[in-house]
């Protein structure tokens, strides 16, 4: 059918491979920029877009009422290859539109022809009825929770499904939601598994014959791959397109909290690191605040990450993050990747400022901390070394996690609210107010409990996970709550905030801190 000039043709993967070469007439489609709704200020992100938006984009591109439209994926591009189809037959297009099932690889494999034209532009006139069944909201939702009838399906990986991980503004899942991944309805050859193996995998799930498959993910992406394999199979499907992003920030609506899982990856020993230095991607940052200790003697092979670097004064603060293209511009110059196995160490402090930039970054899942630092090393007889190494600098792209860090404001609207733990991770005379700074009003933020960072260390390491976790449980922190760290600067705040994340929490800081805080009148403090 190459030659039919009803078909449109979209390739979806990467600019660079469709350049090399795509199948003869394919147009290259970004549907996540090309399909998606604008984004809006404190809006969701990937939102279908209106109609008179959709129509524009596909006449421009040459569809019309008679096209028959075919998308196809390179680079593994499944995600966002569904997310085009759902849009499509969302706007009034099915019947007519299909995925090549295989992609790109499929059609190489079998040597069909390839061609690196860019076909010209042509103009269509297409007429679209969007079919708003489709989609459902939060309210939608809740109300189907109990429903028999209805099948909640989380598609998310089992981590954030579980909450050891989370993208959004609480840890867990919808209520009663099963999990089916959405790697999980793909063979490793990249083609969909066959109807009757995705059933068995939803009915595996939880998913009953019969049941109306309601899915979502982080921000409506990954859910349209488990909505299409449920298509496949016979189920009837909908989409909860503003899925978890939508659902955590709505905090009158339930979350289902899993116990708390210690990240044991985020915290390694001596020998841990003992038997990797040395191995392709690994990457050891030195964090201080002085250059003299790291000339003086550090690990061999690791790089220094100076403290002034990764942290910034804005009046009133003194520790906040820097702007984006400066930490950007420190990441290239360390050498790191998103193939980086970087482990740090150092004193608390710095150390921990480092993980949190990192995190920030979008490079948290990649990094370690050293517990014990530079002393630990020593006592197992770990190589140390005055030569800084020669560094390669990489193209490093940033992926902020803008979530982590959290304004005055957004404490101020969490006063009172139950579903928040404020940790304040100063000294008890700080926090009861019996000492403070000059010019900031002594106390704490309302409502704060105390976990003084100190306490969390013993004889230069941190202590047990068991032993970490009592100390928040006797500050009232629970798992479900959404933990907001804060100290006088947000420099030591950045331990208190790491120890949260490890045992299991997702914690968010606040940055501006007490310099911010306890010098604005209109905000109110509580010795």
């Amino acid at each position: 059918n190459l030659n039919d000039s009803r078909l449109v043709l979209f390739h979806i993967g990467t600019q660079p491979t469709y350049d090399a070469g795509h199948i003869p007439g394919a147009q290259f489609l970004n549907p996540l920029r090309d399909f998606a709704a604008a984004p809006a200020a404190g809006g969701l992100s990937l939102e279908l877009p209106p109609p008179e938006v959709l129509d524009s984009v596909l006449e421009a591109r040459g569809v019309s009422d008679h096209s028959r439209i075919i998308l196809y994926y390179s680079d593994g591009h499944f995600t966002p290859t569904s997310r085009a189809f759902f849009t499509l037959e969302y706007a009034g297009l099915a019947g007519r539109v299909a995925v090549l099932d295989g992609g790109w690889d499929a059609w190489k494999a079998e040597g069909r022809a390839a061609s690196t034209e860019v076909p010209a532009p042509r103009k269509g006139s297409v007429t679209l009825r969007p079919r708003g069944e489709m989609v459902v909201d939060a309210g939608w939702v809740k109300q189907h929770l109990d429903d028999p009838k209805v099948a909640v399906v989380d598609t998310r990986d089992t981590a954030f499904y579980n909450g050891a991980e989370t993208r959004q503004t609480r840890v867990g899942r919808i209520p009663g939601a099963a999990n089916v991944p959405f790697r999980t309805v793909m063979t490793e050859a990249g083609r969909f598994k066959d109807p009757a193996a995705l059933r068995g995998i939803l009915q595996s799930a939880g998913v009953k014959p019969g049941e109306t498959v309601v899915t979502y993910c982080h921000i409506g992406q990954q859910a349209t791959l488990v909505w299409f394999a449920a298509r496949l199979s016979g189920y009837p499907a909908k989409l909860y397109d503003g899925s978890f992003q939508d659902w955590s920030a709505r905090r009158e609506l339930p979350v289902e909290a899993p116990a708390l899982v210690v990240r044991d990856s985020m915290l390694v020993s001596a020998e841990w690191v003992k038997e990797r230095l040395g191995q392709v991607g690994i990457v050891v940052l030195h964090a201080d605040r002085n250059r003299a200790t790291y000339d003086s003697g550090h690990i061999a092979g690791a790089r220094f990450a100076d403290y002034s670097r990764y942290t910034t004064a804005r009046e009133p603060a003194t520790n906040e993050l820097p702007a984006l293209e400066q930490l950007v511009g420190l990441m290239k110059e360390l050498g790191l990747s998103y193939q980086s196995r970087i482990i740090i160490y150092g004193d608390p402090i710095p150390a921990a400022r480092l993980y949190f930039t990192l995190d920030y970054l979008g490079l948290g899942g990649r990094a370690s901390v050293l517990n014990g630092g530079l002393a630990a090393w020593r006592a197992a007889g770990g190589r140390i070394s005055t030569e800084a190494p020669a560094v390669t600098a990489t193209d490093f792209s940033p992926r902020p996690w803008t979530f982590l860090v959290v304004d005055s404001a957004l404490v101020l609207s969490r006063l009172g609210d139950a579903t928040t733990k404020l940790l304040d991770a100063r000294s008890p005379d700080e926090y009861t107010g019996k000492k403070h700074a000059e010019g900031v009003r002594p106390g704490h933020i309302p409502g704060a409990a105390n976990v003084d960072w100190t306490t969390l260390v013993r004889d230069g390491q941190f202590r047990p996970a068991s032993e970490l976790r009592t100390l928040f449980q006797q500050a009232g922190v629970r798992p479900e709550h959404e933990v907001v760290v804060y100290c006088q600067s947000g420099a030591r705040a950045s331990v208190t905030w790491f120890i949260a994340k490890y045992l299991g929490w997702r914690p968010r800081l606040y940055d501006g801190a007490m310099e911010e805080w306890g010098r604005s009148a209109a905000l109110p403090v509580e010795r």
